[in-house]
């Protein structure tokens, strides 16, 4: 069980992702779903997994809208951008695995540039 990071509320998020990830700790959750550290347990690949809450998965709309982002978003490799590993839908509700981001805030790049 992790506490929402908004809000407080007990969440059980077990239930949101594959049973092939281990939940480390949370890292930010509100209303529309939460940002997990994670780590796969046969590759012990350590992720970012998000996992989001309250999305419609039953739809063709859904499922073509979220087939069309990963095809778009896996190729896609830059300094300045998180990379997809995984993706998928767990008991109805969509979640990406992604490269692990440092835990800085703009607010911690923009105090650590040289001063003029």
């Amino acid at each position: 069980m992790f506490a929402c990071t908004a809000c407080g509320t007990l969440l059980s998020p077990e239930a949101w992702v594959p049973e092939e990830w281990e939940l480390l700790e949370l890292r930010k959750a509100g209303p529309s779903g939460a940002l997990f550290r994670a780590r796969h347990r046969l590759t012990d690949e350590a992720v970012d997994l998000l996992s989001l809450a309250g999305v419609r998965t039953d739809t063709p709309d859904f499922v073509a809208w979220f087939r069309q982002e990963i095809r778009f978003l896996r190729p896609l490799t830059s300094p300045g951008i998180v990379r997809l590993l995984y993706a998928g839908v767990h008991a109805g509700n969509p979640w990406l695995a992604l490269e692990p981001a440092p835990a800085r805030t703009l607010g911690d790049l923009l105090d650590a540039r040289p001063r003029p």
